[in-house]
């Protein structure tokens, strides 16, 4: 009976602290839990804003398209502006370039007409002693002599300067070139073919005369060590006098072939005049 007592007594004591105690620990995990509360709601705003955005007016769409296009054809504008400038650059060069080759072209194809003009009339002189005795040995020197004026060896051909005008072919260049000078172009590269084609034939016609003197001269023998003719020259192989008629016909014939050279590059060069003049007059160059 007494120990229980005891116990009664004994709990009776302990239970206000415990009944104490217990109320602390419930109010601190309150405060905690609101603290925690508290952060999660602040940690909501900061991390999860409002997504929702008002619906643009037309117009403001309307706004941004016109800024958008206007950049776009600025740009464009300015793109084209920058490529006709260089365009404006390049087309002056190429007509600078241009007059400076077709007057070398133009000083060497007076030469070369010339030149040939000369060789004409030494052919007729040449062709003229056909029927006479070169067993003589005056007739045979008068052979060799005209032979050697008339430089019947030679080829006076020339080949046509177009170094600018083969640059501005592979480039494009006659895309910007004035349509007026492109047409000249056009004629003149033309005008360069007949007078390649014409150098070939009067090539080929030059060597087949050439060649056949080989059948009644000793041509080592009629030239000194510094090309010049010699005093004392070999006879003429007379074995075959068909043979040498056939080589007067040949070099008769040889100067038709340079005659109509002579007309091709008489309209050669009209054609680079014209060039060469309006080149000058459009571009405004000066010399």
């Amino acid at each position: 009976m007494a120990d229980n007592l005891d116990d009664d007594t004994l709990d009776a004591e302990l239970n206000p602290l415990t009944e104490k105690h217990s109320e602390e620990i419930i109010a601190t995990i309150e405060t905690n839990t609101t603290i925690t509360n508290q952060q999660t709601d602040t940690m909501e705003v900061h991390h999860h804003p409002d997504l929702h955005h008002k619906s643009k007016k037309w117009k403001e769409y309307f706004l941004e398209f016109i800024m958008i296009f206007l950049a776009v054809s600025m740009g464009y504008v300015a793109e084209n502006i920058r490529e006709n400038v260089v365009n404006k650059e390049k087309e002056v060069k190429y007509a600078e370039n241009l007059v400076r080759d077709l007057k070398e072209e133009k000083k060497s194809t007076i030469e070369m007409i010339e030149e040939n003009k000369k060789m004409m009339v030494a052919i007729d002189t040449f062709v003229s002693i056909r029927t006479l005795d070169f067993k003589l040995k005056e007739n045979n020197q008068l052979f060799f002599k005209l032979f050697n004026e008339a430089a019947l060896y030679r080829v006076n051909a020339q080949t046509p300067n177009e170094i600018t005008l083969n640059q501005i072919k592979a480039t494009g260049g006659l895309n910007i070139i004035r349509p007026k000078i492109a047409d000249l172009i056009a004629e003149l590269d033309i005008s360069n073919l007949k007078v390649k084609r014409s150098d070939i034939t009067l090539t080929a016609h030059t060597e087949e005369s050439f060649r056949m003197i080989y059948e009644f001269v000793d041509y080592p023998a009629i030239w000194n060590k510094d090309g010049s003719l010699k005093q004392d020259l070999p006879p003429l192989l007379m074995d075959d006098k068909q043979k040498l008629m056939k080589y007067f016909n040949l070099t008769a014939d040889l100067k038709y072939t340079i005659e109509g050279y002579v007309y091709n590059l008489n309209e050669h060069l009209k054609l680079v005049d014209n060039l060469i003049k309006t080149l000058e007059e459009e571009y405004a160059l000066k010399d």
